[in-house]
């Protein structure tokens, strides 16, 4: 893992997007899902559900080891989804914003090689 300042600031930025991932997905759900009740459980439960798959595959600490390439791919389809949900919840702006953000940082981690490890 590279550790010059930059590859630092694209791994905080990487956090940073990982956390407004959660928050597109919250979002999303709430605006597309209707009903009041329904609403706040798929805003609620969409997040903590990525969550749950982030820190099992993709976190890393992750109990399952995947290698780089199948994390990278893994967190495009999970950024995608997001980034589409926003979309269709009338977000198009925010949607772009992350999806440009987050091909920027992703390309820099790799670019860097500095893509946060997954554990030994």
């Amino acid at each position: 893992m590279a550790s010059s300042p930059i590859a630092s600031a694209a791994q905080a930025l990487k956090f940073v997007l990982e956390l407004a991932m959660l928050a597109a997905y919250a979002i999303a759900f709430f605006r597309l899902i209707p009903g009041p009740l329904l609403s706040w459980v798929a805003a609620i439960g969409a997040p903590i559900l990525v969550g749950v798959v982030w820190g099992l595959l993709i976190a890393p600490r992750a109990p399952v080891s995947l290698g780089v390439p199948a994390r990278v791919v893994l967190t495009a389809v999970i950024f995608a989804g997001a980034i589409t949900a926003l979309a269709l919840a009338g977000r198009p702006v925010a949607a772009v914003v992350l999806a440009v953000a987050y091909v920027v940082d992703e390309v820099a981690l790799i670019a860097l090689r500095a893509y946060p490890a997954a554990r030994a």
